[in-house]
Formats: structure tokens, sequence, C-alpha cells
């Protein structure tokens, strides 16, 4: 979700696979932002907000699976 996350995933994933790591967010197809945001700050606005966040990088991530086993 966040710069933490790829940094913990990466110390504990084997070199080989290390470039499969990604960010959510860079298969969004609705929104610009870099990382999912922290909703806990956000009040109820905050978790809609996550939502729709995953929701539109989910579909990207789906479009681009797709596109992988097409190719």
């Amino acid at each position: 979700m966040d710069d933490a996350n790829v940094t913990a995933l990466t110390t504990i994933c084997p070199p080989e696979h290390r470039d499969k790591i990604r960010l959510l967010m860079e298969f969004a197809t609705r929104d610009d932002s870099r990382v999912v945001i922290d909703p806990y700050f956000g009040g109820e606005e905050g978790f809609e907000k996550v939502l729709d966040q995953c929701e539109g990088a989910c579909e990207g991530l789906l479009m681009a699976l797709r596109a992988q086993l097409v190719a």
C-alpha cells in the first residue's frame, strides 16, 4: 500500500523475485495517487476514499493480468 510495505517485503523476498513487488496504486485506473492513503485520520470519508482507491487499482490489476494471459 505504501513505501514502508514495499521496504518490508523487499527485505524478506528472495532477490530473484524482488522485481515483482509493486505498489497497488500502480494499477489504479481512476486515481493518480502513488500510494493508498491512511484512512484513520480522515473519518468515514477517509475509509470511503481508500475503498475507492482499492477498487480502482484492483480493476487495473485485473486488466493487467488479463492482458498477460492473452499475450
